[in-house]
């Protein structure tokens, strides 16, 4: 996946970023710590055949394949995915964004349909991402990657594509997925 694709499905994330006042120019840390959070919820680190590389080394990879640390729209799109208050709501620049790319949605119909999947997992508006129990961060990326917002679903989808892309990348995922690694000049590298 591009960077451009990437940062361009993060469009209605930067916009509720704003309304809840989280600035773009967020710290590198604390979206560093968000992103490796996220990164260890989508890939079974705790599986037993799971290969022995750190979460920082895919987020690392992550980086250097996309620049995302570069991107204030990736960095306030992920700000905005770890505070679970946001996806039971909705705003004007948000709806926008989803008219965009269907343009007979209704978003009162479509946060209503959030919010009913939200209040159905008992989680709590006032937490955060981060904080979640493994099994509980599992549940509300997966609210995401099932969101009545299109725009959400692709913002998962992106996240997902490239922690894929990059812990596939890593030479020392290749043994654990059975890749003996590219063919150069007729002969494995």
């Amino acid at each position: 996946m591009k960077r451009a694709a990437f940062v361009g499905s993060s469009v209605a994330m930067v916009a509720a970023a704003f309304l809840r006042n989280v600035s773009l120019a967020a710290e590198t840390d604390a979206a560093g710590l968000e992103l490796t959070v996220l990164v260890e919820t989508l890939l079974p680190f705790g599986s037993p055949a799971f290969p022995a590389i750190p979460s920082t080394a895919v987020v690392q990879r992550i980086e250097g394949l996309f620049k995302l640390g570069e991107s204030p729209v990736f960095q306030a799109s992920l700000r905005g995915f770890s505070s679970l208050a946001f996806f039971s709501t909705g705003d004007d620049q948000l709806f926008a964004a989803e008219r965009a790319v269907s343009p007979d949605s209704d978003p009162r119909d479509l946060v209503r349909r959030d919010a009913a999947a939200f209040a159905a997992t008992g989680l709590s508006p006032a937490a955060n991402f981060q904080y979640l129990k493994p099994e509980r961060k599992s549940q509300y990326v997966r609210l995401w990657s099932q969101s009545a917002f299109s725009v959400r679903r692709r913002f998962y989808g992106s996240v997902r594509a490239v922690t894929f892309v990059a812990f596939y990348s890593l030479r020392e995922a290749w043994p654990a997925i059975g890749y003996a690694g590219p063919i150069l000049k007729g002969a494995r590298a």
